[in-house]
């Protein structure tokens, strides 16, 4: 059999395994576009198109002005749909991501059917390489689909599809680069875990880490650092926000309500971005051992950096949130030991399931309070200079 064939047939097993999910995208999809069109037409004619016309009804004369004038405003509301700007996509791709990438390596949770799967006479990249293509496969299609019934709905509204066909191109185009990245990060944190609970957790974290961490550099700034409104940390916020999928995605869209367009050095950003994700994805599935089903985490190595970070970054948070009560050093302090101390058990607990490892690693936690503790009062006293 050759590999073309048999990456066919193992495309065609997989996507009925998944056809939950395919279900389940048409209807977001058929609500998100097509009716949401039909909605915005109804509402648009029931306020007399106000909303496109500085919020001043438009008389209805019955002159070919009129008609013109309504021909507009129609076309106006479909393009708003359907370029890239509109923030209805994000939450559709970052969704489909997390139900897509989860349920397509969700079997590498479960002990039994990782000892069926991979003895099949299939190499593992092979394996890799079909369950990654049919997640972006599958919202590619579905996503384009019901484009086509969003254009032969707008038609039937009056309106060209000539007329909106390149935005709605090039938003197709860039909502589904941001759905890759997201998807492939969803990917890598189902790789690194062991129980599908937990791989969910880690993509929150995957999702959130940076930003939470630029905005707490932002809010540290901001309280202790006189000249913080004159000279921000843009660049570094900037850097931060784009290291995680959903920031990157939220922050292209604000910069398109702002008025900005689409760099190609965010699209080539993207791109490399897709690369490394995939490439990263296949080295953690080709390496994860077999027996790690049912652990929190397929790779020991992983815990411990984890386990550091996260319970920093939450001592600083609450040590933060303490210092906005009282502007006291020794609540600050408070504020960081107990939120290093809760978070480090928090991480044992998802770790082992047994309350009885709780402190298993008090070095750890000593260390992490240490540099939470260390990292907040350089803000504090401005131990770099910042302000000078």
């Amino acid at each position: 059999m050759t590999s073309a064939s048999l990456f066919f047939k193992l495309q065609k097993e997989d996507l009925k395994r998944r056809i939950w999910v395919v279900a389940l995208l048409f209807l977001g999809f058929f609500f998100a576009y097509p009716v949401n069109l039909a909605l915005t037409m109804e509402n648009a004619a029931n306020s007399q198109f106000a909303m496109y016309n500085g919020y001043t009804p438009l008389v209805n004369t019955g002159t070919p002005e009129y008609l013109a004038k309504v021909l507009e405003y129609k076309t106006k509301a479909v393009v708003n749909l359907v370029s890239y700007g509109n923030v209805m996509p994000l939450f559709l791709m970052v969704t489909a991501a997390v139900v897509i990438g989860a349920a397509g390596f969700a079997y590498l949770h479960n002990q039994t059917k990782v000892d069926f799967y991979h003895s099949i006479p299939v190499r593992r990249q092979m394996l890799y390489l079909v369950y990654h293509v049919d997640g972006i496969l599958i919202l590619t299609v579905t996503y384009f689909i019901h484009l086509l019934v969003l254009m032969a709905a707008a038609a039937a509204y009056g309106v060209s599809p000539a007329k909106f066909a390149g935005p709605m191109l090039f938003g197709f185009f860039m909502n589904l680069l941001y759905y890759i990245v997201t998807y492939e990060t969803v990917i890598v944190a189902m790789m690194m875990t062991g129980k599908i609970i937990v791989g969910l957790l880690a993509t929150a974290v995957f999702f959130s880490f940076f930003p939470a961490v630029g905005a707490l550099i932002a809010g540290f700034e901001d309280i202790f650092f006189i000249t913080a409104d004159q000279i921000p940390n843009e660049a570094l916020f900037d850097t931060l926000g784009h290291l995680s999928p959903v920031g990157a995605y939220i922050m292209s869209l604000a910069d398109i309500s702002d008025g900005k367009t689409v760099a190609a050095a965010q699209i080539l950003g993207l791109l490399i971005a897709i690369f490394a994700g995939g490439i990263l994805g296949m080295e953690l599935y080709r390496k994860r051992p077999m027996e790690a089903a049912g652990k929190a985490m397929a790779f020991a190595v992983s815990q411990p950096v984890i386990r550091v970070l996260i319970t920093v970054v939450a001592g600083l948070g609450i040590g933060d949130f303490f210092w906005s009560l009282q502007r006291s050093n020794g609540w600050m302090v408070f504020g960081v030991v107990c939120g290093s101390v809760i978070s480090h058990c928090v991480i044992e607990s998802i770790y082992h399931f047994d309350f009885r490892k709780l402190f298993s690693h008090k070095e750890q936690l000593a260390f992490s309070t240490i540099a939470a503790l260390a990292i907040l009062f350089s803000f504090r006293f401005d131990v770099f200079g910042y302000d000078t």
